[in-house]
């Protein structure tokens, strides 16, 4: 009986250890759950903060792309008002030069 008892120990004491290690097992699992749980988090907000950068740089680029084109439309314009200078100053120097010869006359 003395061998049956050591045996029945022996025993109890490897499934103790077997218990024990899938008790380690379990509580592995249940910390990676945890961390994997917290990864998925922090995947959303990268993902959210992507988009929020993504939709203020579109909105930068339509500014840009406006602002781009005002001042097309002002370049274009002083073209035009330089254009304009250039025939006013033309036409005064004849006027002057008009005047000049009605005064010698």
């Amino acid at each position: 009986m003395n061998n049956n008892h050591k045996s029945f120990e022996e025993s109890l004491e490897s499934v103790s250890q077997v218990s024990g290690f899938f008790q380690h097992v379990h509580t592995t699992l249940e910390n990676l759950h945890a961390q994997f749980d917290r990864f998925r988090e922090s995947v959303h907000e990268v993902n959210d903060e992507t988009y929020q950068v993504q939709t203020a740089t579109k909105e930068l680029a339509a500014v840009i792309e406006e602002a781009t084109a005002g001042l097309e439309e002002i370049d274009a314009t002083i073209e035009t008002m330089n254009e304009e200078t250039y025939k006013i100053a033309s036409y005064v120097d004849e006027t002057a030069a008009s005047a000049e010869k009605i005064k010698q006359r």
